[in-house]
């Protein structure tokens, strides 16, 4: 197993702390089980992922192009869940600047009568 170091905030160290002992998990086994569930595993069932949507999107972009390149992913994943459900969909994205220089992806998706924020 490769091991890699990041670096955490104090505020997210306390919370792997707390979380991986109410599991009676240690922090590594914690770590890697949150990555695995939201990342790895969603991507290799190529569920890759409506949840995906939510937590990227609440990034800042540094560029308008890296904005453009996940609006690019946001529309291709969001077609091919419409055709899988056999329905028609609508996106209605933007992308704005916000006060700190950032890139942020906005908007909503529709499918089957319902509204998914972006």
């Amino acid at each position: 197993m490769n091991k890699t170091t990041f670096k955490l905030t104090q505020e997210n160290a306390a919370a792997v702390l707390k979380y991986s002992k109410i599991v009676s998990a240690d922090p590594d086994e914690f770590l890697n089980k949150l990555v695995y569930d939201f990342c790895t595993r969603a991507s290799k069932d190529n569920s890759d992922s409506l949840d995906a949507i939510s937590f990227l999107s609440s990034f800042g972009f540094k560029t308008v192009e890296a904005a453009e390149r996940y609006l690019v992913w946001v529309t291709d994943l969001t077609a091919q869940e419409a055709a899988k459900m056999k329905a028609p969909h609508n996106l209605v994205i933007k992308i704005k600047e916000d006060s700190d220089g950032l890139f942020r992806v906005e908007g909503m998706w529709r499918c089957r009568g319902m509204n998914f924020p972006i």
